[in-house]
């Protein structure tokens, strides 16, 4: 008499882990790390796997440039790949963006084929609907608006053994904070006296006159929309950003206190 309970039991674990194939948030499931009421690791169901799973997350503007910080209201791609070792059976994943008071952070696109952004909690997840054969997959993003702040990114990406089960599988996370850009376009900050900033044909130098042993500066170079197009550290010998098309630009130094100095830059051709 037992033995019909234990292969019932069996079929329905198997029909409980493996309906995640269209999922997890679908299925009221979290599957990141986020703390949020219903969230679990992925790792806690699907492991065994040797995949070498790394799983990065990029925020990508109209230009094709990865960012580092948003501008409210404007439109990013998001964009999640899974890389790998060794080739696996295909790829599942779940993406949630959400601000400092755990909202919904933003609004995502329409989700391309064999995705989906399914709601939960009062939250969207962009996640698969179907295991998936590519190992990047991405989607349009509209931030949110401003003053929301700094943003706390999950996602989480799972290389499958195709088994149908969660054993064999091998997923991995990458948590990501996004910060806001403050980035102004008309207008300039007091900028320290010791620095000096040059300019030719597609070059900006940045020199310090004064030294800062340990402490260096931040640097961030945007465009008039406030787009973040440059990210660096300033030391002592200076610092020489090339390549840059002609135009107008914002330079802005943020040092260990969190102080903040802008220049606008016109750069010739």
């Amino acid at each position: 008499m037992r033995r019909p309970s234990a292969v019932l039991f069996a079929v329905l674990g198997t029909l409980y882990f493996s309906s995640y194939s269209t999922g997890p948030a679908r299925n009221d499931v979290d599957g990141t790390s986020s703390g949020l009421a219903g969230s679990r690791e992925c790792s806690g169901c699907h492991n065994g796997g040797n995949f070498g799973t790394k799983t990065a997350f990029a925020l990508v503007d109209a230009q094709g440039r990865a960012q580092t910080a948003y501008r409210s209201g404007e439109t990013y791609k998001l964009r999640v790949t899974i890389a790998t070792a060794t080739a696996p059976a295909g790829y599942g994943f779940q993406l949630l963006l959400i601000d400092g008071q755990k909202a919904q952070a933003g609004t995502f696109g329409l989700a391309p084929q064999n995705t989906q952004v399914s709601e939960f909690n009062g939250r969207s997840y962009f996640e698969h609907s179907r295991r998936l054969s590519a190992a990047s997959v991405e989607v349009d993003w509209t931030a949110p608006a401003r003053g929301t702040g700094a943003l706390s990114v999950y996602a989480v990406g799972n290389a499958v053994n195709g088994n149908g089960g969660t054993g064999g599988d091998e997923p991995d996370e990458a948590i990501v904070t996004l910060a806001e850009t403050q980035a102004s376009a008309t207008r300039e900050e007091a900028w320290p006296a010791h620095i000096t900033i040059a300019q030719s044909a597609g070059t900006i130098t940045i020199r310090d006159g004064g030294g800062f042993g340990e402490s260096p500066y931040a640097v961030r170079l945007y465009d008039m929309s406030g787009r973040l197009s440059y990210s660096g550290v300033l030391a002592k010998a200076g610092l020489e950003i090339t390549g840059l098309q002609a135009g107008t630009h914002v330079v802005r130094l943020e040092g260990e206190s969190g102080a903040g100095a802008g220049r606008i830059l016109v750069l010739l051709p």
